[in-house]
């Protein structure tokens, strides 16, 4: 993505205070660059989320993911990563103390998101709202349960999650999943016309919403999440705007 200079200056600017390096994050986890990169090409957590090279050019995984970008950022580049990877390679780490590789601690990570988060399905009177109602009835509840918790998790891998959530954890993903698609179904299915009491029920669900997810890139909020809930409805309610990046 080419950017003009003062997007570019913004994104500079978000980067830096929301995403980290390759040594730093190394540093928070104990361990080298060399063994980081091991653990991140295992699948035990997202490598690059935005990557800053030539001129004013940046990459994103979320932009690679829908494949409007390369599937990796290029060489050379000045790369950001997530904070909340660490959390992902430090259980990777645990793992490896009972004599598992690199390979058993990412399917371990796997293993553990995916229970947890089919245990949040389960219980959630939302959680329909996270699969296909109408797939075949011969496949059963649970089965498409996982299928969606695997689904998430490869999101996560892949560094999309990572472009959206400032912590990601089974617990923030289902919030986040759940919260946005109430959100737009509300939108899109709204009264037309003023309503006080619609508008607050719909304002309470942006209110807990915003404190999950993170700015998003400039170019990349009016198209995710944030742009589709949270600043869709303030504008549509007529409560101002989130100027986020204006904030940075």
């Amino acid at each position: 993505m080419q950017l003009d200079q003062n997007t570019h200056q913004t994104m500079q600017a978000y980067v830096r205070r929301h995403f980290i390096g390759k040594d730093q994050l190394a540093r928070l986890c104990g361990i080298e660059g060399h063994a980081l990169d091991s653990l991140i090409t295992a699948g035990c957590a997202p490598g690059v989320i935005y990557s800053h090279y030539e001129g004013h050019d940046w990459w994103s995984a979320l932009a690679a993911a829908t494949d409007k970008a390369p599937a990796k950022p290029p060489k050379n580049g000045c790369d950001w990563y997530s904070p909340g990877a660490r959390w992902w390679i430090r259980r990777a780490l645990l793992t490896m103390k009972t004599g598992g590789d690199a390979a058993q601690a990412a399917q371990e990570n796997e293993r553990h998101f995916i229970a947890q988060f089919a245990t949040l399905v389960s219980a959630s009177p939302h959680g329909h709202l996270l699969f296909d109602q109408s797939e075949s009835a011969n496949t059963p509840r649970i089965e498409r349960i996982n299928e969606t918790a695997k689904s998430q998790w490869a999101d996560w891998i892949s560094g999309a999650f990572g472009v959206c959530l400032a912590h990601f954890s089974a617990q923030t993903c289902f919030d986040k999943e759940v919260l946005a698609i109430r959100i737009k179904n509300m939108l899109a299915n709204g009264t037309g016309t003023e309503n006080v009491a619609w508008e607050s029920e719909v304002f309470d669900l942006i209110e807990r919403l915003a404190p999950l997810l993170l700015p998003f890139s400039p170019w990349e909020r009016p198209t995710g999440t944030p742009g589709l809930t949270i600043d869709r409805a303030l504008s549509q309610f007529g409560l101002g705007e989130e100027c986020v990046h204006a904030l940075i």
